[in-house]
C-alpha cells in the first residue's frame, strides 16, 4: 500500500517545484496536491527531495532580489560589439527600482502616503541612492 507521499506528492514534485518558484505557499501546495497541510509539512521533514523542491522558492527570490538591487544601484558591465571588440558600459541607477527596493525593505519610511497627503520638496536620484547606500553619494 502506498503512503500519501508516494501517492499524492512524489509524482508531482516537478509541479511542487514550479509552484514554489512562483511563490505559492506550502498550505496552498498541500491543497493543490490533495493532502492536509500537516501531512505536507511532515513530508517536507521526512523526504529531502521534497524539501529541495521547495528551496527553488528561496533561490528564485534571491535571484530577483539581487537583480533588483543591481538595477537600483546601477552597475558596470562589458558588451561585445558586432565587430568583436569589448566595450565597457555603465547602466545607471533606476529610480523606480530604488523605490521598489525601499518600499519593501523600509516600508515605514518609503511606502507612498495615503491619498490627499502631499509631499513637500522633491525626490532626487541622489537622495534615493543616499538612502540605499548611505553617504557614498
Amino acid at each position: 500500500m502506498k503512503t500519501r507521499y508516494e501517492e499524492f506528492i512524489k509524482p508531482k514534485l516537478d509541479l511542487v517545484k514550479d509552484w514554489a518558484r512562483h511563490g505559492v505557499y506550502n498550505e496552498q501546495i498541500a491543497v493543490n496536491l490533495g493532502v492536509s497541510p500537516g501531512t505536507f509539512q511532515q513530508a517536507i521533514f521526512d523526504h529531502p527531495e521534497l524539501a529541495a523542491a521547495l528551496k527553488t522558492r528561496e533561490e528564485a527570490d534571491a535571484i530577483v532580489e539581487n537583480a533588483l538591487f543591481r538595477r537600483a544601484c546601477g552597475y558596470d558591465y562589458q558588451e561585445t560589439t558586432k565587430d568583436g571588440s569589448v566595450v565597457d558600459r555603465h547602466l545607471p541607477a533606476d529610480v523606480t527600482a530604488c523605490l521598489a527596493w525601499l518600499n519593501h525593505r523600509r516600508p515605514q519610511d518609503w511606502v507612498a502616503p495615503a491619498k490627499g497627503v502631499q509631499f513637500e520638496g522633491k525626490v532626487t536620484l541622489e537622495g534615493v541612492l543616499r538612502a540605499v547606500e548611505g553617504d557614498k553619494y
